[in-house]
């Protein structure tokens, strides 16, 4: 069962803790999972691929802050992007770095 399947927020302007945590679990897995390690060089790779994508969003001038303020259930297809998924999925990253 995915991540978000278990989750609920109290409205949409969490939306990128759900999902970022979800895309971080999926490359923590990966980076952890040991058939991966002997097909790939290195697996921590996969955060720098979120990352990258992440801030390719970000530099552009439709850049948003991770946290986005939905007024209204119709703007929350708004907030699915790779700002939201990749770039939240790093600070989660560092998230866990810090705290352990």
């Amino acid at each position: 069962m995915w991540f978000g399947d278990l989750t609920t927020m109290h409205w949409w302007n969490d939306l990128w803790l759900k999902e970022s945590f979800a895309d971080f679990c999926c490359a923590f897995c990966m980076s952890e999972c040991e058939e991966l390690k002997s097909t790939y060089a290195n697996p921590e790779l996969f955060f720098l691929q979120f990352l990258n994508y992440g801030l390719s969003e970000d530099i552009r001038p439709s850049t948003h802050p991770i946290r986005v303020p939905i007024a209204h259930t119709s703007e929350a297809t708004t907030a699915f992007d790779h700002i939201s998924y990749r770039k939240g999925a790093s600070v989660v990253k560092s998230l866990a770095n810090m705290v352990g």
